[in-house]
């Protein structure tokens, strides 16, 4: 025996599987450099700034191959860490 549900969606179903299929998207050094300003900004703040586009991992992950890099310059730690420009950022134009 089946039983139907009058109010359930099919499209609105499906649309769920697709949003939680995909994958988040990797945050580039250089959306960091153009995210960063010219002050400095707290990784908290990064992730505020890619909610929604990009997993805290991925902006995580970013940070560190910034800092490697000289992008950006990492000072502090723990929840007071700050990022700001390093030697290798490109000026702001």
């Amino acid at each position: 025996r089946v039983v139907v549900d009058p109010d359930f969606d099919l499209a609105a179903w499906k649309d769920g599987l697709r949003v939680k299929s995909t994958k988040a998207r990797k945050v580039s050094v250089w959306e960091l450099y153009s995210a960063c300003g010219e002050g400095c900004r707290t990784r908290a703040e990064f992730v505020k700034l890619f909610q929604g586009r990009a997993s805290e991992k991925s902006v995580g992950n970013a940070l560190g191959e910034a800092v490697d890099a000289d992008v950006l310059q990492k000072t502090g730690n723990g929840p007071r860490t700050q990022y700001n420009r390093g030697p290798n950022c490109p000026p702001m134009p």
